[in-house]
C-alpha cells in the first residue's frame, strides 16, 4: 500500500487513496487508476518504470468501460444499466468472469416468460444496449434452451453441469452466446442457453416459388 491506496478488493478501488477515488465504473476516462497508467500526467506514472503496452492499457480501459467486474463473489459489481425484468429477456452474453457474467439486451425488450420445461411466447434481434455486468444467485439455475421453427416458443430443457463452466458457454469469447436470462433483485437467477434446433422439430412447410423471369 502506499498513498493510501489498496487494490485488493472492489471497494478499496472505488475507495481510492489520498488522491480521491481511483476507479469509476464505466468510465476509464474519470478513473484515476487508468489516467496514472496512460503518463498522460508527468507527476503521476503507474508503474513507475515504465509504460504498460498498449493493449495491456486497452485491457484495462475495456476492463473500467465493463463496469470493472471483480472477481470475488461477494464484492459488489457495478452495472451500467438497470438491471433486468423479473419475467427475464433474451441476451447475448459476451464474457464471463468467475461470478459475474456480461451480456448485451436484445433489442426486441423481454416478456419471455420461462421455467423448467416452460414456454414463451417473444422474438429474438441481434445487438442491443451497452454492456451490463451481474453477478449469480447463489442458487441460480443454469439450464438449456431452445426456439422452436415454427412459433418462437422458448423451450426450457435440463440443467447444465458445470454451470458456468458448462462447454454450452465456450463461445463467449467469439462472437457471444445467445441465452434468455431472468433477474430478481439485481442477480441473476436463472440463465438458459439457446441451443441449436432439435431435430424432433417438425420443419416448416414452404410452397414452392416459380423461379423469376430473370
Amino acid at each position: 500500500m502506499k498513498g493510501g491506496l489498496a487494490v485488493d478488493s472492489h471497494a478499496a478501488l472505488i475507495a481510492g487513496g489520498d488522491s480521491g477515488p481511483s476507479l469509476v465504473p464505466g468510465d476509464a476516462a474519470k478513473s484515476l487508476l487508468y489516467v496514472s497508467m496512460t503518463y498522460a500526467d508527468d507527476d503521476l506514472q503507474m508503474p513507475p518504470r515504465e509504460r504498460l503496452s498498449a493493449s495491456v492499457l486497452a485491457d484495462f480501459k475495456k476492463w473500467i468501460e465493463m463496469g470493472a467486474p471483480f472477481s470475488s463473489s461477494s464484492a459488489p459489481v457495478a452495472t451500467t444499466a438497470p438491471p433486468p425484468a423479473e419475467d427475464g429477456m433474451m441476451v447475448t452474453i459476451t464474457a464471463i468472469r468467475g461470478n459475474s457474467v456480461t451480456y448485451t439486451k436484445s433489442e426486441s425488450g423481454g416478456g419471455m416468460r420461462g421455467g423448467m420445461m416452460g414456454k414463451g411466447k417473444g422474438g429474438f434481434n441481434r445487438g442491443g444496449a451497452d454492456g451490463i455486468t451481474q453477478s449469480l444467485s447463489d442458487k441460480a439455475l443454469i439450464t438449456s434452451a431452445m426456439l422452436t421453427r415454427r412459433t418462437q416458443d422458448l423451450i426450457v430443457g435440463l440443467e447444465l453441469s458445470g454451470g458456468l463452466s458448462n462447454p454450452a458457454f465456450d463461445a463467449v469469447g467469439s462472437g457471444g452466446v445467445k441465452a434468455h436470462l431472468v433477474a430478481k433483485e439485481g442477480k441473476i437467477t436463472q440463465i438458459s442457453v439457446i441451443t441449436a434446433q432439435d431435430a424432433s422439430d417438425a420443419p416448416i412447410a414452404v410452397k414452392p416459388k416459380r423461379p423469376p423471369s430473370k
